[in-house]
């Protein structure tokens, strides 16, 4: 009779200690989840702090400029890209190519 009892006295404390261990289980995991949630939260606090700081940036490089003002700073560095593009042109050229211009130009 003691040995059927001590049986169900374990089985009672294996099951007991079972259903804890899945509870603790259970614990762990919501808490790794919470810690990943804090850490992306963290990431995302810094990120928008940056963009922030970035925005203000951006604000105070344009100052008072207006879009019409932006158009026509556009203009400007493109009339000099194409100036410059010019440029490299007419250095990479060989001499030769030079002469026959201007002898061409001579004789028109």
């Amino acid at each position: 009779m003691k040995i059927s009892k001590l049986k169900s006295v374990g089985s009672k404390i294996f099951l007991l200690c079972s259903d804890r261990r899945f509870r603790l289980d259970n614990t762990l995991t919501t808490i790794e989840f919470q810690r990943e949630a804090l850490e992306n939260a963290t990431t995302n606090t810094a990120i928008l702090t940056n963009m922030s700081y970035a925005a203000k940036a951006m604000k105070k490089a344009a100052g008072d400029r207006s879009a019409e003002d932006v158009h026509d700073m556009l203009d400007e560095l493109e009339e000099a890209n194409y100036v410059a593009d010019e440029i490299t042109k007419a250095i990479s050229r060989p001499l030769g190519y030079l002469n026959q211009v201007i002898l061409l130009g001579k004789y028109n």
